[in-house]
């Protein structure tokens, strides 16, 4: 009986670590299959993508990083959007601190307020694909790209989302 149970406990282990994985995968290629047929991708936040994409082969996960996942109280936004319901920046990281009350303080200077609960991670994947890509002239490259995908939000046109989320596209 308890060797079942261990067996059952290492399955899914295993299958949670991979979901994960599959997850970030399935967005990658998801990205990759809306830019081969013209459509737009809602999670794509990176600052260069594909042009056109003919075809692509996944080879290897290059990188599993876990990040802390913090809450930032930042400067810019409370001047922008928060002046009229705090009287200073200083009120406004005070009342984060109260509501978020034992949060550990990594970070507070007079740009930002960075909090975490000393336990919660996401996940950052650095995908590595075989790629058959068009360049600015329309002609075929055949290329290496590492993808970077992470979890997170994202706005689809309606509603916010949690999904993963392209952050980098790089061709070796």
């Amino acid at each position: 009986m308890l060797k079942r149970l261990i067996f059952i406990a290492i399955v899914l282990l295993l299958l949670t670590a991979c979901g994960s994985e599959n997850g970030a995968k399935k967005a990658a290629e998801g990205y990759m299959d809306a830019v081969k047929v013209g459509d737009k991708f809602d999670a794509f936040k990176a600052s260069e993508g594909f042009i056109d994409v003919f075809d692509y082969e996944f080879l290897q996960v290059v990188d599993k990083q876990e990040i802390q996942d913090t809450r930032t109280i930042d400067y810019d936004f409370w001047k922008d959007y928060e002046t009229e319901y705090y009287d200073s920046f200083l009120d406004y990281k005070d009342y984060y601190k109260e509501l978020y009350d034992g949060y550990e303080i990594l970070e507070d200077n007079d740009d930002e307020l960075i909090l975490w609960d000393g336990k919660s991670y996401y996940d950052v994947y650095t995908l590595l694909y075989n790629v058959e890509i068009a360049n600015g002239k329309g002609e075929k490259l055949f290329k290496k790209a590492e993808i970077t995908v992470e979890e997170g939000i994202y706005w689809d046109g309606d509603d916010y989302k949690d999904g993963w989320i392209i952050t980098d596209v790089y061709l070796r």
